[in-house]
């Protein structure tokens, strides 16, 4: 995925969770770095850039951010997977797939009959939450807080 290898991380990612993330595996402050990859451990990034951008499961999709409705997932790009809010959020076309997403922080989690938004804010409020969805597809969700 190219964000490793970003001239420089985005100021709004640096300023939420990024820099949090970045302060929290020993880079300290090189935040200025010219690249993101400089500041982010080698194993670190093949980790990550090894692991599929959503995973489908039949009926439902888990993907970070959401899609682009009317676009069947084989065509949806990684930056709309990682990165969309609108179109998507106003959307309840999920191609009928229950999605679980997260990118968009509330004070709870968000459940509707297609999406099921599960961030709430880690990073800034200590509040982690997760659903977890039993073969049947019937769902529970947890809330942990520092």
């Amino acid at each position: 995925r190219p964000f490793a290898r970003a001239p420089a991380a985005p100021a709004h990612w640096r300023e939420g969770a990024g820099g949090g993330t970045l302060a929290s595996d020993s880079v300290g402050t090189a935040l200025e770095s010219a690249a993101v990859g400089d500041w982010i451990p080698q194993v670190h990034i093949d980790f990550i850039e090894a692991l599929p951008i959503c995973l489908s499961l039949p009926g439902w999709l888990f993907v970070h951010a959401g899609i682009r409705p009317g676009i069947p997932l084989a065509r949806q790009s990684d930056v709309d997977l990682v990165w969309i809010r609108a179109p998507f959020l106003t959307s309840q076309l999920t191609g009928g797939l229950r999605l679980v997403h997260g990118h968009t922080p509330g004070r709870d989690i968000v459940a509707t009959p297609h999406p099921l938004d599960v961030d709430t804010q880690c990073y800034a409020t200590g509040k982690l939450s997760a659903v977890r969805v039993t073969p049947d597809g019937r769902t529970r969700f947890f809330s942990v807080e520092r």
